[in-house]
């Protein structure tokens, strides 16, 4: 019986004193995910994703942008905690007696304990983020096109205002098209 309270008592003070070591490990771990998830969704998102985010009719565009940022800043922020909580930060103590330094320890402990705990919840809060985004970007409707505004010459005179469908046929001003001459794609109307 002595052995096994012995045998315990070793494990509680090993566990104690690995306390730091531990919480940096598994914040190593998260630190390197979150980095890794930040840099697969920047390769996405910026690769070819906006260009589908611009399509969306308002006020789709401008939620999804504004949603990409906010996971961008909060994943970015799960990864400079995660890695502070794995002990990329320096400290200094000036105590060298084994109280000062298990106490130190302790603290060290806590606080890169906290930190992880907020990079998870900041890197969870970031995929969900990006979840509703995409899931924006799926579902909402695509902005109608607009129809290009157009100089065309029609029996010899000279006609401007969007191209819009009629029927079988195209009308400008509403003119329908039947003998163009020339027709030049305009920004605006002069």
């Amino acid at each position: 019986m002595a052995d096994e309270v012995e045998f315990w008592k070793q494990q509680v003070l090993a566990r104690n004193r690995d306390q730091l070591t531990t919480v940096s490990r598994a914040a190593t771990a998260w630190s390197a995910l979150f980095t890794g998830v930040l840099g697969v969704f920047s390769t996405v998102a910026f690769a070819g994703g906006l260009t589908a985010v611009d399509r969306l009719a308002d006020p789709w565009a401008g939620l999804v942008k504004a949603a990409t940022l906010v996971a961008v800043v909060l994943a970015l922020l799960a990864t400079v905690l995660a890695g502070l909580a794995s002990g990329a930060s320096v400290s200094v103590t000036n105590d060298s007696t084994w109280d000062g330094q298990r106490d130190w320890v302790k603290t060290q402990a806590a606080t890169a304990y906290t930190r992880l705990g907020a990079a998870k919840k900041l890197g969870t809060a970031a995929g969900v983020v990006v979840l509703l985004g995409s899931a924006g970007v799926l579902l909402a409707d695509e902005a109608a096109p607009t129809a290009p505004t157009v100089v065309v010459v029609v029996d010899g005179r000279a006609l401007c205002g969007p191209l819009l469908a009629r029927g079988d046929g195209l009308a400008v001003g509403g003119t329908e098209l039947t003998t163009v001459t020339s027709l030049t794609v305009v920004e605006a109307c002069p």
